[in-house]
């Protein structure tokens, strides 16, 4: 494909939204591909290319990469990005066209994840880190605050210099990020209200305190704080040996207090006191926990804890490998290093704590959504373990009562007993 025929296809009508603009470029490279393939020599062609000048794939898409952007769809700017890192011959449009690319990611289409993949394939490229640390200033320059906390954990690492530099943004911004992180997550997401960015704006300045608090409790700086995850119901992120969720309102806010439920420090809900007292966001602080390595997943081991909480008249509905993980400490919530007595109350745990106290590698449960009583009715299943370990639970129960009519019926009465027993 020469060049013309490449700008007729990314200007097409058919092309109006951008959404072919990465698969021109690729039929592009694909072509380019091909021709590097060892052929037969042919005179004629060879004399007749060296009366016009033919431009090569990479001097077609470096002399058009600005208008490539403009016209490609938001969606494909990270797979155009990938694409061109990958190929050697195209690593140095990137590095040329770096605040292109950086003004492309200034739409408030580009996702979080799309941030992330950007970076990582620049910082993939040789020398790429080195171009980023080069051209910091600029890049931050063009990144909004809504993109300032995805950008600093996509660049930190590669030198203290550029840490601190980050580490001093997102310091100098920090309420504005804190008000970023409440409005993406879930739950004000799908939010219809007229008030709920005035909420937002309220319990911005709450977030921000909270994480404040934590980052001096674990001697960490703003760049230290590390997303670890997004997930149905909630963002995590990691501070020091603390995990912070924001997420959407819990399926049961109070809910049984057990050993084997992962004992929070702080859980509340942000409430939008002029929408009815809609839930906003909920907020949860506890200690980190290590995660179930694949080969470490033992599903007689999750079923001793769905039974030991069944047998305390607690049911949990959503049994994964995901929802639970390995102490590193006793099961208490901490602050500064010591052990903090929260109420049971003010986390939403209803009585007195149940269960065993646990060792360093047990399993608790970090997800508490669908926790319930044995007793309440409105108790939604998940898919999972969890219907296949009421059956097993209640085939149990069934079988130890009928072994026990078994004992008793074999009991001979003290009135039926012979003098021959003697």
């Amino acid at each position: 494909m020469n060049e013309r025929k490449f700008l007729k296809a990314i200007n097409s009508k058919h092309n109006n939204d951008g959404s072919f603009t990465y698969d021109i470029v690729c039929n592009l490279l694909e072509e380019n591909s091909k021709d590097v393939v060892p052929q037969k020599p042919n005179i004629l062609k060879q004399f007749f290319s060296k009366q016009k000048t033919v431009k090569s794939t990479q001097q077609i898409l470096s002399d058009n990469f600005e208008m490539i952007l403009t016209n490609i769809h938001n969606h494909y700017v990270s797979y155009l990005i990938e694409k061109l890192s990958k190929e050697p011959e195209m690593q140095s449009i990137i590095i040329d066209n770096l605040e292109a690319i950086c003004s492309k990611m200034t739409s408030d289409e580009i996702t979080e994840t799309q941030i992330r993949e950007i970076f990582e394939a620049i910082r993939g490229i040789p020398k790429g880190n080195e171009l980023i640390a080069e051209k910091l200033d600029k890049i931050l320059e063009y990144t909004s605050i809504q993109h300032l906390f995805d950008t600093a954990q996509s660049l930190k690492g590669i030198s203290q210099e550029v840490d601190d530099r980050l580490n001093s943004e997102l310091e100098k911004n920090k309420v504005e990020v804190a008000r970023f992180l409440l409005r993406n997550c879930t739950a004000t997401r799908e939010m219809q209200s007229d008030t709920k960015d005035q909420s937002i704006e309220k319990y911005a300045e709450t977030l921000s305190i909270i994480i404040d608090e934590l980052l001096r409790s674990e001697n960490n700086r703003f760049i230290d704080m590390k997303l670890l995850g997004n997930g149905s119901h909630s963002t995590t992120y990691q501070i020091g040996d603390k995990v912070l969720k924001i997420g959407r309102p819990r399926e049961t806010y109070n809910i049984p207090n057990h050993n084997r439920i992962l004992q929070p420090l702080i859980r509340t809900n942000f409430i939008d006191e002029k929408n009815n007292n809609e839930v906003l966001a909920c907020i949860e602080i506890s200690n980190k926990v290590d995660k179930i390595p694949k080969d470490d997943m033992q599903e007689e081991e999750l079923y001793e804890v769905y039974k030991e909480l069944r047998e305390s008249g607690i049911i949990w509905t959503d049994v994964r490998f995901d929802n639970v993980g390995r102490l590193t400490k006793p099961n208490e919530p901490s602050l500064n290093g010591e052990n903090v007595d929260v109420s049971p109350d003010a986390v939403g745990f209803d009585g007195k704590l149940k269960g065993k106290k646990l060792s360093r590698g047990e399993l608790v449960i970090l997800d508490t959504d669908c926790i319930y009583d044995k007793e309440a009715t409105n108790i939604v299943w998940y898919i999972g373990f969890a219907n296949k370990f009421e059956r097993r639970y209640q085939q149990e129960v069934a079988n130890k009562i009928a072994c026990e009519h078994a004992n008793k019926s074999t009991i001979v009465p003290e009135n039926d007993r012979t003098l021959d027993e003697h």
